[in-house]
């Protein structure tokens, strides 16, 4: 089976984010543009290559740039980035420095999320849960200033999901 790279992309581009306008909308106060890299180790060199196809155990990083189209600072900006479903953050990866992660879009705490697990004895244990769940990132960005832009960067893994093949043209495999 193939998944379209774009449908993924257009899919984070719909995430919940502060004043935020479709990429290219310069009459929105913030603008984001979305690219998806995928990362390839070729004779012990990492090089980023444009992702057309993706295949379970494939790493992408995505880039999310922020644009502040107005002539004056905005503050307090948060910088969201899903995570989708068959995909899997990879921990210390995620720029800049903290970043939050959700289970549910709308609750964040600092990675790695922790939960509290009953053990067949009746009692709690806190456990890490695992990145596979994690279904959102979000950074405070805090000031963007006129006219500039902030980028935040997370890789995350394709899931082996029964030879799943993710490409840019979508279709199936």
């Amino acid at each position: 089976m193939r998944l379209s790279i774009r449908m993924i992309l257009a899919s984070l581009m719909l995430a919940p984010v502060m004043a935020l306008a479709a990429d290219g909308a310069k009459s929105e106060p913030v603008s984001v543009h979305m690219d998806a890299y995928k990362i390839v180790v070729e004779k012990g060199i990492e090089h980023k290559k444009q992702a057309n196809m993706a295949y379970p155990g494939d790493v992408l990083e995505y880039r999310a740039t922020y644009t502040n189209n107005t002539d004056h600072d905005i503050s307090d900006l948060k910088a969201t980035l899903p995570v989708p479903a068959g995909m899997e953050l990879l921990p210390d990866t995620t720029s800049p420095a903290g970043a939050k992660a959700s289970l549910d879009g709308a609750r964040y705490a600092d990675i790695p999320l922790m939960r509290k697990v009953k053990q067949p004895d009746g009692t709690w244990k806190e456990e890490k849960v695992p990145y596979k769940e994690y279904r959102s990132l979000r950074w405070n960005l805090n000031r963007l200033a006129a006219g500039k832009n902030k980028v935040v960067v997370a890789r995350m893994r394709v899931s082996p999901l029964d030879n799943q093949v993710i490409t840019k043209g979508g279709g199936m495999k």
